[in-house]
């Protein structure tokens, strides 16, 4: 159980750094913010106000007086506590596509490693929450990137070639 919660959610981010299409949004930052807003955002704060009143209406006052309009704004804890992937997601991508567009690749790089650091840091001895789980998106970013380099290395094609290989090994190490 420990082991598929160590990277599911790592993985989640490897793929939507996969996905993410640089040519689509390329100079397009406004229209890439307004589709990040429209299917991640709305998404979030729409489960969210009806997880609120679903929770209020089954009558489990214990989760209502346990949660906080205050956190739910600074700290983007919903009632509906999976629902937070969708705003680090939003900050992920938000800032790796602002930095792709709008950096030289010495400075895209090195401000993803000051970004990662930040983040490995606040959460080994700050804990501090921000506002859309920055402080999620922080540590999330070096795996959209490591999706993103992949998809850039042209990884898919190279396991087509290696597909025995890379079969055998994933079936070996998943049964030790």
């Amino acid at each position: 159980n420990k082991l598929i919660y160590s990277f599911h959610m790592p993985f989640f981010f490897m793929i939507s750094g996969f996905l993410y299409n640089e040519i689509k949004y390329k100079n397009r930052f406004t229209f890439f913010l307004k589709n990040k807003i429209s299917t991640l955002v709305w998404p979030f704060l729409t489960f969210s106000v009806i997880s609120y009143f679903t929770i209020f209406f089954l009558g489990f006052d214990e989760l209502i007086a346990n949660y906080s309009i205050k956190n739910f704004f600074l700290a983007n804890k919903s009632i509906n506590t999976p629902l937070w992937f969708f705003t680090a997601l939003f900050s992920v991508s938000v800032i790796f596509s602002f930095l792709i567009n709008f950096l030289s690749k010495k400075l895209f790089f090195l401000l993803i490693f000051i970004i990662v650091t930040i983040g490995f840091l606040n959460a080994k001895f700050f804990g501090f929450y921000f506002v859309l789980n920055l402080h999620l998106a922080f540590v999330g970013i070096l795996f959209f990137l490591i999706g993103w380099s992949l998809k850039k290395s042209d990884f898919i094609n190279k396991i087509k070639t290696y597909n025995y290989f890379f079969f055998t090994m994933f079936i070996i190490i998943f049964f030790i």
